[in-house]
Formats: C-alpha cells, structure tokens, sequence
C-alpha cells in the first residue's frame, strides 16, 4: 500500500510539473507576442529622422525650456509631461505615427 501511495505521489508531482513548465512556456509565448509590436514600433521611431530630435525637443525633466509635467498622481509622482501644443503634436508627425501603429497593430 506505501509504494502504491508513494508512486500515486510521484505521478502527481510529476503531472504538476508538467503542467507548471506548459503554463511557463504559454505565457512566455503570449508576452512575446504582445511585446514584439512594441519593440517593432520602438525600432522605427528610433529609425525616422522625425522623431529623432523629440528627446531634445521634449528637453530633459524639471529643466528650465523644457516640456512640464501634468500635475502628480495620487502618489505625487511626476510621470507624464503635457504635451499640449509642443512639438508632440506635430500634425504631420501624429499622422505618421498613427500609419505606423495601425500598420504594426494589423500586422501584429
């Protein structure tokens, strides 16, 4: 009877195994998939010479000349800059924007 219940223990340890690598390897599968459009739109930005003087323009944080931030969030972090009427909302470079990423989501 022990070494019925010990082999039942080791199936079940091995089937949870088992199971645990599946999951794992779905959603690393699903997270690269859901990853990769954003790496593919990070990589054209960074390619177009439209966007390559944003940082620049955007300036870097809290400097004097540069974009300022939305008011803080309920933790009082500073984490989004208003972009209101900056350079970010360029017509031209909205639009090129928008044709890159609804190509990337219908290709995606």
């Amino acid at each position: 009877v022990l070494e019925l219940a010990n082999e039942h223990e080791k199936a079940n340890i091995d089937a949870a195994r088992d199971l645990a690598i599946e999951t794992g390897a779905w959603f690393s599968n699903a997270l690269d998939l859901a990853l990769l459009p954003l790496f593919t739109l990070s990589q054209f930005v960074q390619q177009l010479d439209m966007f390559a003087t944003l940082p620049e323009q955007i300036g870097v944080a809290f400097q004097p000349g540069s974009i300022p931030f939305l008011p803080p969030n309920e933790d009082g972090d500073y984490t989004h800059r208003n972009v209101t009427g900056s350079v970010c909302g360029d017509p031209s470079m909205v639009a090129k924007f928008a044709e890159l990423t609804s190509n990337i989501k219908k290709d995606a």
